[in-house]
C-alpha cells in the first residue's frame, strides 16, 4: 500500500475485497519514560512468546525466525508503574535506506507487536485492528534501540496500547497508538 503525494487515503485490495486501508490522520499519545538499555535487555528474558506464541513465525516477534530473518524483537514485562514491556533492538544493516536511515516500513513493524504483548493478559488471542505512527526523528544505522509497549485501555474485545522506539540515551524516535481485537481461538485439530 502506498499513498501518493497529497493523497489522504489508500486501500489494499484482494480482488474486490478491501483487506487493509490507510488514512492520513493525527495521532496523539503520551509516552512513558523508557527503561535503560540494560533493563530492556533484562526484560527480554521474560518474553512470553518464548514459551507459547500464537504466531511463532511472525516477522517482528517470532521466535522461529533466525538472525537476519525478521526483526526478532522480544518484549518482556518490566516491573514499572506504566506496566510496560520492553526489548533491545539493533536493526540489521539491510533494513536501512541509501541515506543510512531505518526504512519507514520497519519503523512501523517494530512498533506493532510490542503493543500486543503489552495487552496480552487482557486480550488473549488478538490481532492488530488499527495502528497510527508518529516518527519524530530518522533512525540511523548502528543505533541500539529500546522498544517499549504499554496498555492504555481495554473494553470488551478492544484493547488499546502504546508503543515507542527510543535511542540508548532515552530520546524518543517514534511512537504508535494501536488497537488490538480479541478473536476466538481456532477449533482444536485433534
Amino acid at each position: 500500500m502506498h499513498l501518493e503525494a497529497g493523497a489522504t487515503e489508500a486501500a489494499l485490495l484482494h480482488g474486490d475485497a478491501v483487506i487493509a486501508s490507510a488514512v492520513v490522520a493525527p495521532v496523539a499519545i503520551d509516552v512513558p519514560a523508557p527503561p535503560t538499555l540494560s533493563l530492556a535487555q533484562a526484560a527480554q528474558a521474560r518474553f512470553t512468546g518464548f514459551c507459547q506464541h500464537n504466531f511463532p513465525g511472525c516477522f517482528v516477534c517470532g521466535p522461529e525466525r533466525g538472525a537476519g530473518d525478521g526483526l526478532r524483537i522480544f518484549p518482556g514485562r518490566l516491573d514499572d508503574a506504566a506496566s510496560q514491556v520492553a526489548a533491545c533492538w539493533t536493526p540489521d544493516a539491510g533494513l536501512f535506506d541509501a541515506d543510512g536511515h531505518l526504512r519507514p516500513e520497519f519503523v512501523w513493524a517494530a512498533l506493532d507487536c510490542p503493543g500486543y504483548f503489552a495487552v496480552q493478559e487482557q486480550a488473549g488471542l488478538a490481532v492488530l485492528g488499527r495502528i497510527g505512527v508518529i516518527r519524530y526523528r530518522d533512525i540511523a544505522h548502528d543505533t541500539p534501540l529500546v522498544v517499549t509497549g504499554w496498555p492504555i485501555t481495554s473494553e470488551g474485545r478492544k484493547h488499546v496500547a502504546g508503543t515507542a522506539l527510543h535511542d540508548e540515551k532515552g530520546a524518543l524516535l517514534a511512537a504508535a497508538l494501536s488497537t488490538w481485537i480479541t478473536i476466538d481461538a481456532p477449533p482444536r485439530q485433534d
